[in-house]
């Protein structure tokens, strides 16, 4: 009785016992694709203006324009709001939607691409995104689905999607510099570009976020969405690149000019 006693409570102590939950295993990278496609917005004309959310104490000194076309084109403005005054200007466009002078495509900023409709297949490939690779992460109590990197690989070329929406989060890219003068290899610069808020609850704003901020070389800036709009048709001379002017030919080189005729020396009036 006493032996049955004792094996009855070793039992029951054992169920009792709370089981730690299984690790939760990252889903398989063709999910996250599909689920991160299914959030993009369909392409269309849109034009986005940020400005600079400012240091205290400072004025903005950056504002961003993006233009996109539903052929794929994207135009990005950066303008310098301080005294030089400079403007930027980068377009970049599939083959056959815009003329020559556009950059290709595949070098326009990836959440600018994913933004624009670009099939994100596309997108990840120019961007050297590992689609086989996943792992989880949070922002805040958002959980994330990362494409293309572990959970400890913050500077690999990946995406962050929120797991219930698919909207993107997060884009990290690898950029590279000019090949050095030395000879050595281009320097190597990871860009990552945070994306948060989202300018309507509804419809195709929903995808744009109220505020990005764009990282890269220990330097932060982040900017805060002004005003969107989706839907209207813009100049198409907007996505024109302007093609540097040809350089003139030179100029021949100035023939010596020839010395007019004098008198035959030999002939009348002449000297001797």
């Amino acid at each position: 009785m006493k032996l049955a006693l004792a094996t009855t409570l070793v039992t029951l102590s054992a169920l009792a016992v709370p089981v730690a939950p299984a690790a939760a295993v990252p889903p398989k990278g063709a999910r996250v694709v599909a689920t991160a496609a299914d959030a993009q917005p369909a392409p269309a004309w849109v034009e986005a203006d940020y400005l600079e959310v400012p240091s205290e104490g400072r004025p903005a000194r950056l504002a961003l324009r993006v233009s996109m076309s539903p052929k794929g084109a994207i135009r990005q403005d950066i303008q310098d709001l301080g005294p030089r005054a400079s403007l930027s200007t980068q377009i970049w466009a599939p083959i056959g939607a815009a003329p020559a002078g556009a950059a290709a495509l595949d070098e326009a900023p990836g959440w600018l691409q994913v933004l624009s409709g670009r099939p994100l297949a596309a997108v990840l490939r120019a961007k050297d995104v590992d689609a086989d690779k996943t792992s989880f992460a949070h922002d805040g109590p958002t959980i994330l689905w990362v494409l293309g990197a572990g959970p400890h690989d913050s500077e690999a070329a990946q995406i962050r999607v929120e797991r219930a929406t698919g909207r993107l989060r997060r884009f990290t890219e690898i950029v590279l510099g000019p090949a050095a003068t030395d000879g050595g290899p281009p320097v190597r610069q990871v860009v990552t570009v945070r994306l948060a808020g989202a300018a309507a609850k509804e419809g195709a704003e929903a995808a744009w976020p109220a505020r990005i901020e764009v990282e890269s070389a220990g330097r932060t800036v982040a900017f805060a969405l002004r005003e969107l709009t989706i839907g209207q048709p813009l100049d198409p001379d907007r996505f024109r690149a302007e093609l540097p002017e040809e350089p003139a030919p030179p100029a021949p080189p100035e023939q010596p000019a020839t010395p007019a005729p004098g008198p035959d020396p030999g002939g009348p009036g002449a000297t001797l």
